[in-house]
C-alpha cells in the first residue's frame, strides 16, 4: 500500500503492461522462418561486456558507412542491429543495388560474422508503423522475460512491418520455446529464427 500511494503513476503503468500482456490472442497460423543455417558454438549463451561493446561499434561503424557510400541512402531508412557479430540489416531502400551495398558494407566490418540482409524495396515506412513495431517488441521481450526458465537476457527482438526477427545465443530448445513464446503475442505478421546455436 505504501508503494502504491508513494507511487501511483509508476504501479498503474506497471499494471497496465501485465494486463495488455495477457489480453492478447494467440497468433497459431505464423510463418516461423529460420534465415540462414544456426552455427552450432560450445559457448554457454553469454556474451562478455566485450562482445557488447564490440556489437555497439560494430552497428555505428556500418550505419555511417552505407550512410556517406551513396546520396541515395538519404531517402533510406536503414536499421542495424548487431548480436555476437550476426548483423540484421532491416528497413527500406529504394532500389535491389542499395540493399546489395549495404550488405557489402556490413560483411567488411572487423568482427562482423555473418549479415542477414532484410532491407526491402520500397518507400520507407511511416512514423505510425514504427510506433507500432516498437510496441511489438516491447510485447514480445516482456513476454521472453516473463517467462523465468527462459534466458532473455540471451536475446535480442527487432521488429519491421509486424515481423518480428529472434537474434541471440540459444540452445535449439531455447529457440524452439522463444518461438512459442512468441506467436502468443498479437499484430505479429512473421517470426524469422536468426539464432546461434549453443551446445
Amino acid at each position: 500500500m505504501a508503494f502504491a500511494q508513494k507511487y501511483p503513476i509508476k504501479l498503474s503503468v506497471f499494471v497496465l503492461l501485465i494486463m495488455l500482456c495477457f489480453m492478447h490472442s494467440a497468433c497459431s497460423n505464423l510463418a516461423v522462418i529460420a534465415s540462414g543455417n544456426g552455427l552450432v558454438d560450445n559457448r554457454h549463451g553469454k556474451r562478455t561486456l566485450g562482445s557488447r561493446i564490440e556489437d555497439k561499434s560494430i552497428e555505428t561503424k556500418t550505419l555511417i558507412n552505407i550512410k556517406n557510400s551513396d546520396p541515395a541512402f538519404k531517402n533510406s531508412r536503414i536499421v542495424v542491429v548487431s548480436f555476437n557479430g550476426y548483423v540484421l540489416l532491416s528497413g527500406q531502400t529504394r532500389s535491389i543495388e542499395l540493399k546489395k551495398n549495404a550488405r557489402d558494407i556490413a560483411k567488411k566490418i572487423r568482427h562482423v560474422e555473418r549479415v542477414y540482409n532484410e532491407i526491402e524495396i520500397s518507400d520507407p515506412v511511416s512514423t505510425l508503423t514504427q510506433i507500432n513495431d516498437a510496441w511489438i517488441t516491447s510485447k514480445v521481450k516482456f513476454s521472453l522475460f516473463l517467462n523465468k526458465d527462459f534466458p532473455s537476457s540471451h536475446t535480442k527482438i527487432v521488429s519491421e512491418k509486424g515481423s518480428v526477427y529472434l537474434m541471440g545465443l540459444l540452445t535449439e530448445r531455447e529457440s524452439n520455446k522463444a518461438i512459442r513464446i512468441i506467436k502468443k503475442n498479437s499484430g505479429i505478421q512473421k517470426i524469422v529464427r536468426l539464432v546461434e546455436y549453443i551446445d
